[in-house]
């Protein structure tokens, strides 16, 4: 759903990203870079959450481990 909405923004406002690589590499059926960029969104989107988890931990007390 996050790749889907991504490439949805990006195309309809003409801002550049992922996405018109990606668009391209599906038309032209180039499986290995579809593959790099799906991975590259997905370690981006695991690593801002894991930060997000992080900061959130340090700022409040009430969610860090006994």
């Amino acid at each position: 759903t996050l790749l889907g909405g991504t490439v949805l923004v990006e195309y309809v406002f003409n801002w550049p990203g992922l996405s018109t690589p990606l668009l391209r590499a599906v038309e032209a059926r180039d499986y290995p870079m579809v593959v790099g960029i799906v991975l590259t969104i997905s370690v981006l989107f695991l690593l801002i959450n894991l930060i997000v988890e992080l900061i959130h931990a340090v700022l409040d007390p009430r969610v860090s481990a006994p």
